[in-house]
């Protein structure tokens, strides 16, 4: 089979641009990292898994994508709720989708990323062409 990514963003994964990962654990309280400013991560695609409850805030906010996108910074803002993610419950996107976290208000929100890559660590940004899918 199609790894998942590819599956679900076929202009944009091939399929060998997910072969290798870089995991790590992101943890937002009051008082100390509480948010996190607009970035596009160094991935082909990303998996942010969610692994709290109790929390309040931290929304992530997304807008366009870089080398997909005329004005990706400058794309009108769609936002994602982890509040509304139960522990275990997980989100895919384009490592190119410009997004940021946005303040944590009570509790703590802490979350495993996974970003995916191809062989050496390689990011495929260009879109591929409907006949090289």
């Amino acid at each position: 089979g199609r790894p998942l990514s590819q599956m679900a963003f076929p202009s944009s994964v091939g399929l060998r641009d997910a072969d290798e990962h870089y995991g790590f654990v992101v943890r937002y309280r009051p008082g100390e990292d509480e948010s996190l400013a607009e970035h596009a991560d160094a991935s082909v695609a990303t998996i942010n898994v969610n692994l709290a409850d109790g929390f309040r805030g931290g929304r992530l906010t997304f807008k366009g994508t870089r080398f997909v996108d005329a004005d990706p910074r400058n794309a009108p803002a769609a936002a994602v709720d982890f509040e509304d993610f139960a522990p275990g419950e997980a989100l895919l996107h384009l490592g190119g989708h410009y997004h940021a976290a946005e303040p944590i208000q009570q509790g703590e929100r802490t979350n495993m990323v996974l970003w995916l890559m191809g062989e050496h660590g390689v990011v495929r940004v260009a879109p591929y062409e409907r006949g090289e899918r």
